[in-house]
């Protein structure tokens, strides 16, 4: 490794024929570089208990590879596991994760990375594109996360996890440009100290029925962040902290029909914490 660390170097089995199904490093081994092992597509697992970074592309279109023992791994790279077939990726010291890192996961179910700040990057705005930061995203069969320190969830982030149907991110303050587009199942949402919620973050999710938005301070919700009409908000019941009650419309109609707006967007129902 030019880095000094011991490790498995740059393209050391990529693209050829090996087939490797079980891999077990070393303790020794601290890091495996880029595209080291893409497109082994024999290989089932990986242990690694003394493994520190997988470098980008290092585990990409490992189509077999389910499991992977990591405990020790605090950085990886862009595209790492990009189209694996990963169940769980439970990584408990991992601090620095690249965009599209398990991209297209197919068959991934949980999510555990507990010390992990920043999920992604959000383009700056008035950008003409988003970044396509999309870690998770396409992770059709993803289920269950927990991120409990992340702050930033970039771009793309979650967009069409088709399976997900709750998501809290108690630390999150910034939610990235079309970061849960397109998650059909998605029912509840609880972001209490978000302060940016980007454009399109949450169109296309037709189950959404509850989102807790709770900081006291104000909320930036962005072009179409729920959808470019009312027809989702209309189903979802919003929850804001009683300081940002004076942001809310609430009329009563005629019929005796109480409706509520905020932020551009009619609620089914406003709540207060």
């Amino acid at each position: 490794m030019s880095n000094g660390q011991a490790g498995v170097p740059r393209h050391a089995f990529y693209d050829k024929d090996i087939r490797i199904q079980e891999l077990v490093l070393p303790e020794a081994v601290k890091a495996v570089d880029s595209y080291a092992f893409s497109q082994c597509v024999m290989l089932t697992s990986v242990t690694a208990p003394g493994l520190q970074t997988v470098e980008p592309y290092a585990f990409q279109y490992c189509s077999a590879l389910k499991k992977v023992s990591m405990p020790q791994v605090t950085s990886i790279g862009e595209s790492a596991f990009f189209n694996s077939a990963l169940v769980e990726a439970d990584f408990p010291v991992l601090t620095s994760l690249g965009n599209l890192a398990f991209h297209q996961c197919a068959s991934l179910v949980s999510v555990n990375m507990p010390q992990l700040t920043a999920l992604g990057e959000i383009a700056p705005l008035y950008a003409d594109q988003p970044i396509e930061a999309s870690v998770f995203g396409k992770c059709s069969a993803l289920v269950s996360v927990s991120l409990p320190k992340v702050t930033v969830v970039g771009d793309m982030v979650f967009q069409s996890c088709k399976s997900l149907m709750k998501i809290e991110l108690p630390e999150a303050t910034d939610i990235g440009i079309f970061s849960f587009r397109g998650c059909s199942a998605l029912q509840e949402v609880s972001l209490p100290k978000a302060v940016n919620i980007n454009d399109y973050a949450f169109a296309d999710c037709p189950a959404l029925r509850t989102i807790q938005l709770v900081t006291p301070n104000n909320i930036a919700v962005y072009s179409s962040a729920f959808g470019e009409s009312n027809s989702q908000t209309q189903n979802i019941t919003l929850t804001l902290a009683s300081q940002n009650s004076s942001q809310v419309d609430q009329v009563e109609t005629p019929d005796g029909k109480i409706t509520y707006t905020w932020n551009g967007y009619e609620w089914k129902h406003i709540s207060y914490k």
